[in-house]
């Protein structure tokens, strides 16, 4: 699977960042990053996306809950109204 687990899952968009305080790079920096992880987000999705129904409930998944799960780090609340049986 991908390393998106691993990575920071959340961006501030407010401009009291601290990479943004007196850093003329901070800005680009903080972009930069925010860039890699919406890639890194879309190459996991496509590739969970993947996955079989089985698959995904075996990790506590509903396919309408993969973009949350990568984005946010855990599972939408809102989406395990199904999963236990």
């Amino acid at each position: 699977m991908s390393s998106i687990a691993h990575s920071q899952t959340s961006f501030s968009l407010s401009r009291t960042h601290p990479s943004h305080r007196g850093v003329p790079g901070g800005l680009l920096r903080w972009l930069f990053e925010k860039i890699r992880f919406e890639l890194e987000v879309r190459r996991s999705l496509r590739e969970v996306q993947g996955f079989d129904d089985k698959m995904l409930r075996d990790i506590g998944l509903q396919r309408g809950g993969i973009e949350h799960a990568l984005r946010n780090g855990v599972a939408d609340p809102a989406m395990d109204g199904g999963l236990r049986r």
